[in-house]
């Protein structure tokens, strides 16, 4: 009897020549993806709250000072946000340790959105009567941040921070 001859696949080699392909595919691969990665790094939320974190960090001593001294003066400021269409309307009633109104303020606002600071936006408070300012500005409806800096000539005398939601 004589045995059936058999197919012999031939054996794949590993040239030097296939193996600079895959090298130079693998570092194609390496450099398209840090690509991509350093571009959306740069065009997204940074994550950063302070833009000189050094020197936020040296004025730290006083921002603790100033707000001892604001507890101090026992100070209360009620923010109510309400909407007219396009526009908010913020209305703040501030009162002393007496719960009287505090008439002779300049309050200055912020509504910082609390993930984009490229969408922050001042806001001019009057005073409207009996410790009462009021300031409007359109903004789209979400979450945001209403950062309220009141002083007596020139001296900052309180500072608050309030989460809102636009509606």
């Amino acid at each position: 009897m004589s045995a059936m001859p058999m197919s012999i696949k031939p054996e794949k080699v590993l040239t030097g020549r296939r193996v600079l392909t895959y090298f130079v595919l693998f570092i194609c691969t390496f450099v398209t993806a840090n690509i991509f990665l350093v571009y959306f790094a740069k065009t997204t939320f940074r994550g950063l709250d302070a833009k000189n974190s050094y020197e936020a960090g040296l004025v730290f001593d006083k921002e603790i000072d100033a707000v001892r001294a604001q507890d101090k003066l026992n100070w209360k400021f009620d923010v109510v946000a309400t909407r007219q269409g396009d526009v908010s309307f913020f209305t703040v009633n501030a009162l002393n340790d007496k719960a009287a109104p505090i008439e002779d303020l300049k309050i200055q606002g912020l509504v910082a959105h609390p993930a984009d600071s490229r969408r922050d936006v001042t806001v001019a408070f009057e005073h409207v009567g009996k410790g009462q300012y009021r300031g409007s500005l359109p903004l789209t409806v979400g979450l945001w941040d209403l950062i309220i800096d009141a002083s007596q000539g020139d001296k900052k005398m309180y500072r608050s921070k309030n989460r809102i939601t636009v509606k």
